[in-house]
């Protein structure tokens, strides 16, 4: 195993800075987004619900805190985030700020790599002695020098650069799935829309229903096609509530083989299955508005509502559409029935193009689907090669080239 050297001893040009110190009034509905602590995530950087600065505001003081795709980031304040590194993502051309207290890594690459650094410091050892070293009383904080003192495993460069090439040769291949499945839910979501909602359905001439004449009538939901009607969503459905569970393990083995769902992610797994066939989950009590596609077999949880349908496709997208907030009857927690589900209007359309849709879409999702178990393996394998790398239970041979050098 390598000796473990604090990371200010390994490089003098290893070094973490501070983002640039917005103020509240500083942001505004569009412009650049600006990379705060909660979009810090353990190994990735999340750019949903950023906030934005205006582009036109952009002087000199702002130019050292524009992000690089691949920056490798750490969370300096707060409970539950301190000591969470992430790596962004960026596509060329994408203009993004850092703001204070997420610090950037600055890596010299002469005995330091930075992709190792980063996978290093983002696996589940070390996120957990940043966290440790940043906890104290009131609010947690890590400064760079505390961060600089950490120590890590120093195999030679060149080793370090061959371990970092190989686990991000896995991490491209799981960012370009992720990204292909984003493609997929775009494409069945824009036909979706551009069929039920513009009704610009193909006719039997292949023609776009609405902009080629097609006759609309009045129902109480607006105009809509001649032969389509307003109905409830629950004609369409059966619905019931998930279960609680007996007993649960966090982690996935042969005793507790089926995912436990929450209503908004994977909350462990259990002995048996509750659903052995495709089900739509959505969230009953605390999140609300998070539709989950789930495989069987699968167990959800007593938070949340659980949907079946031969329409699976076209009910998923409608679920995905609902305004959940306005149906809320919780008091002190958000809370939907099943009965406020089951009696949300839906225009819908006659079962032969309910039939070509469910065609189309599900296609698309046998793709992502196979994505997202590639993904789950790729990850797997990725973190299991890690800890053998440092130990040496797994060793890397160098090239002459790399030798000579």
């Amino acid at each position: 195993m390598s000796c473990e050297y604090p990371l200010e001893e390994i490089a003098v040009g290893t070094t973490v800075f501070s983002g640039f110190a917005f103020k509240s009034n500083d942001f505004s509905e569009e412009g650049i987004p600006v990379v705060k602590i909660k979009n810090v995530n353990n190994r990735v950087v999340d750019l949903s619900g950023v906030q934005y600065f205006p582009e036109n505001k952009v002087s000199d003081k702002h130019t050292n805190f524009f992000l690089q795709d691949k920056d490798v980031l750490i969370a300096m304040t707060g409970q539950g985030s301190v000591g969470r590194v992430g790596r962004i993502r960026l596509n060329e051309g994408q203009k993004v700020l850092i703001n204070q207290r997420v610090g950037k890594f600055v890596v010299d690459e002469k005995n330091l790599n930075q992709d190792y650094l980063y996978y290093v410091l983002s696996s589940p050892i070390y996120e957990q002695i940043l966290f440790d070293t940043g906890t104290g009383s009131g609010q947690p904080n890590l400064s760079p020098k505390l961060i600089l003192q950490t120590e890590i495993p120093l195999p030679p460069y060149d080793i370090q650069r061959k371990i970092g090439k190989i686990l991000s040769t896995l991490d491209e291949k799981i960012y370009l799935n992720i990204q292909m499945n984003q493609i997929i839910e775009k494409i069945a979501q824009t036909i979706f829309k551009h069929w039920f909602i513009h009704f610009e359905f193909p006719k039997e001439d292949s023609n776009p229903y609405k902009s080629s004449g097609g006759e609309l009538v009045y129902s109480d939901l607006g105009k809509i096609p001649k032969n389509w009607k307003v109905t409830n969503l629950g004609d369409i459905i059966s619905i019931t509530s998930g279960k609680r569970p007996e007993k649960k393990s966090d982690s996935k083995n042969e005793n507790f083989p089926v995912p436990l769902i929450g209503s908004s992610s994977l909350m462990g797994f259990v002995k048996k299955s509750l659903y052995n066939v495709p089900i739509l989950v959505i969230g009953r009590v605390g999140t609300l508005g998070i539709v989950q596609r789930i495989l069987p077999p699968s167990f959800p949880s007593d938070n949340t509502l659980v949907i079946k349908s031969k329409y699976y496709e076209f009910v998923y997208q409608t679920l995905k559409r609902i305004d959940y907030e306005s149906l809320n009857v919780g008091t002190t927690q958000p809370l939907i029935t099943q009965k406020s589900i089951k009696q949300h209007e839906i225009v819908i359309p006659p079962q032969n193009l309910l039939k070509q849709y469910e065609e189309i879409s599900s296609k698309l999702f046998l793709k992502l689907e196979a994505n997202k178990h590639e993904t789950i393996y790729l990850s797997e394998i990725r973190d299991s090669l890690l800890p053998k790398f440092i130990s040496g239970k797994l060793k890397l041979k160098l090239s002459k080239e790399a030798i000579t050098k």
